[in-house]
């Protein structure tokens, strides 16, 4: 089976098998070496990334707080450092142990980065939505309550309680609707196209934009309001004219996307990412 980049993993009998044996007996360990990478995590990114949404580090600071970790775990996999927590993680890897940096919705409430290691739930950054828990929290996998987005309409669920948004049709830029089909508008501060997760891009591509096809075709406009929000900074060889025309030009985008057998091609991704980031977000 192929998984997306992101995807969460159904834990096979292996992977239980070398947790319960590689890391289960040095979870206190390995816990501690988290949180000191943790710290060192915090020391780097803090100076850069004070305030988030008027709030303070490292409030809504998810993803690069697991960007970090993730290099930094892979270069501690490639030392020799004497410590039973990393000695632990080196020889589950060893073994065939899988560390995968996962994303998904937790308890159906928020969207989060974690990694599956083995048959556990690893968040390095437990902390960055309540920011008085753990910075760190593990979990026997199957506890977590954390599963895979199922759909557009499962995403939109999440949004809403998570983000405190309304999700409409992506008629503003329609080039990148392939893959950014819906528009997030928050009840305070700028709409914005969603979602630029690595898994949501692949879930589109996945099915040939079949679903993000059908949401564009049934799904509502965006508000003239916050239409002209949206249209600021929108470079106009990516902009739709008019809502009208906005959602017929997204359409035709994915229509001439499967056409052309262009969900296959990561240059075409790469280039559909490069216009994403000349768009206000």
């Amino acid at each position: 089976m192929d998984f997306l980049t992101q995807e969460i993993r159904p834990i096979t009998a292996q992977q239980e098998r070398l947790t319960a044996k590689h890391l289960l007996p040095a979870l206190k360990e390995i816990e501690q070496l988290l949180l000191r990478m943790r710290r060192e995590i915090d020391a780097e990114l803090q100076p850069r990334f004070p305030m988030h949404q008027g709030k303070a580090y490292p409030y809504g600071r998810c993803l690069e707080i697991s960007q970090l970790f993730m290099d930094k775990l892979r270069a501690a996999l490639n030392t020799n450092i004497p410590t039973r927590g990393l000695r632990a993680l080196r020889d589950f890897v060893r073994a065939g142990g899988r560390i995968d940096w996962v994303w998904g919705a937790l308890r159906e409430q928020f969207f989060q980065n974690a990694f599956q290691v083995g048959g556990l739930y690893v968040d390095v950054s437990n902390d960055t939505v309540t920011v008085t828990k753990p910075p760190v929290e593990i979990l026997p996998f199957k506890q977590a309550d954390f599963l895979a987005i199922q759909g557009i309409e499962h995403f939109i669920k999440v949004a809403r309680i998570y983000w405190n948004v309304e999700v409409y049709i992506n008629d503003v830029v329609p080039s990148l609707a392939p893959i950014l089909p819906m528009i997030a508008v928050p009840q305070q501060g700028l709409p914005a196209l969603a979602s630029a997760t690595d898994y949501m891009i692949d879930y589109f591509r996945r099915d040939r934009f079949v679903q993000a096809e059908t949401y564009l075709r049934e799904g509502p406009s965006l508000p003239p309001e916050h239409r002209a929000a949206m249209l600021v900074g929108v470079p106009d060889e990516l902009r739709a004219s008019d809502a009208t025309q906005g959602r017929e030009a997204a359409i035709a985008a994915v229509i001439a996307a499967r056409d052309t057998s262009v969900d296959l091609d990561p240059q075409w991704r790469a280039a559909r990412l490069q216009d994403y980031l000349r768009v206000p977000h």
